[in-house]
């Protein structure tokens, strides 16, 4: 189960890298820089990899709620031997 830290924590890293991605984005088109360019579309790159951690955990929440009202009778297994 995700905990609301793990999520919060998410939320917060894709706000702060979308913030770096725009200010990586403004300095490269003032500056002409193709090395900030690089680094706005890797700042980029990473604000996606929070969005698919969030639609994850999303899935795998809505997965298990669901496994749960089918079968209400039998314990969801446990990995392990």
């Amino acid at each position: 189960m995700a905990h609301r830290g793990s999520r919060r924590a998410i939320w917060y890293a894709l706000g702060a890298n979308l913030a770096v991605m725009l200010a990586k984005l403004a300095g490269a088109l003032y500056t002409g820089s193709g090395a900030l360019l690089a680094e706005s579309l890797h700042s980029l790159a990473d604000t996606g990899n929070q969005v698919l951690l969030l639609w994850g955990q999303r899935r795998a929440q809505r997965a298990r709620i669901a496994t749960a009202v089918r079968s209400p009778c039998f314990p969801a297994r446990t990995t392990g031997a």
